[in-house]
């Protein structure tokens, strides 16, 4: 679907809320698209794409839904068991309630995020870029494989530490794969260019500026939280979220207000990690400053 726009596209719109269904499918109608799928589950989702699946442009679907949930359909897509390419577009609908499970979609590298109540503007703005741009990069279908959502998504809001478990085994298989995963993986998705690079140091206060450089070795340790960064041998410098240098790696996580994680320390922050992070903003969260490794 590169370089084409959403009149082109063929939209699956999975949701177990018909009013939902029936929204965003007139939304996409009235934006030009060429046709929209619709499906109530994520194992509906699945046989439509066993049908249709070459045909399917992008993915809309909800987070929480019978029988299968959204992640477990976007784990699917990554993990090349859905009948469609495993970097096909996938868009998550949320709501203010799905904010604990925000960094297991990241993990899985789901494309964007849209914002209930879902908007024509809103969807134009996460969608188009998604059919015009590169597809993103992704790791090899075995590490989303093997998350082990089945231990999670039916009970997420009890399992908090097991997602957390989900993330930093993301970030530690992303960043063992860097290197020697080159050739198997496709170019990274980007939308905008690079933000120009503008320290904030003087907004850090004095539990943030240790000053140990970390070895450049891929082995140095990222720590996990601000408590682990207290005690960390590294050197930290805090910046806007508008204004973090392409390619720079999260320092301490990354957290809703309620304390849900959505980053962890150690990801590396490309341009469509970023883009994901002001879809969140646009949910009302405030991430404010970010701390990255200098």
């Amino acid at each position: 679907m590169n370089g084409k726009d959403i009149k082109d596209g063929i939209f699956l719109v999975v949701d177990d809320e018909e009013f939902i269904r029936s929204l965003v499918k007139q939304l996409l109608i009235e934006l030009g698209a060429k046709d929209v799928i619709i499906a109530e589950d994520g194992q509906k989702a699945i046989n439509v794409l066993k049908q249709n699946g070459e045909g399917v442009h992008c993915i809309i679907s909800d987070f929480k839904m019978p029988k299968m949930t959204g992640v477990e359909l976007l784990q699917a897509v990554r993990a090349g068991a859905a009948h469609v390419d495993r970097d096909l577009p996938f868009a998550m609908l949320t709501g203010y309630s799905d904010k604990f499970v925000l960094g297991l979609a990241m993990a899985l590298d789901v494309d964007a995020f849209i914002a209930k109540p879902v908007s024509k503007k809103m969807l134009l703005s996460r969608i188009a870029p998604l059919l015009i741009g590169e597809r993103q990069e992704l790791l090899p279908a075995k590490n989303y494989a093997r998350l082990g959502l089945s231990e999670t998504v039916n009970d997420l809001e009890n399992r908090v530490a097991m997602l957390e478990k989900i993330v930093r085994e993301h970030v530690k298989a992303n960043s063992q794969t860097k290197d020697s995963g080159k050739k198997e993986r496709a170019p990274i998705w980007t939308t905008k260019p690079s933000a120009p690079v503008e320290s904030v140091d003087k907004e850090l206060d004095s539990q943030t500026t240790a000053t140990v450089a970390v070895p450049e070795d891929t082995g140095a340790v990222i720590p996990q939280s601000q408590a682990d960064f207290e005690k960390a041998m590294i050197t930290a410098v805090a910046v806007t979220l508008d204004t973090v240098p392409e390619d720079s790696v999260l320092a301490i996580d990354v957290r809703t207000k309620e304390g849900n994680l959505v980053l962890a320390a150690g990801t590396q922050l490309n341009e469509r990690i970023l883009d994901k992070l002001h879809h969140i903003n646009d949910m009302g969260e405030d991430f404010g400053i970010l701390h990255i490794v200098e």
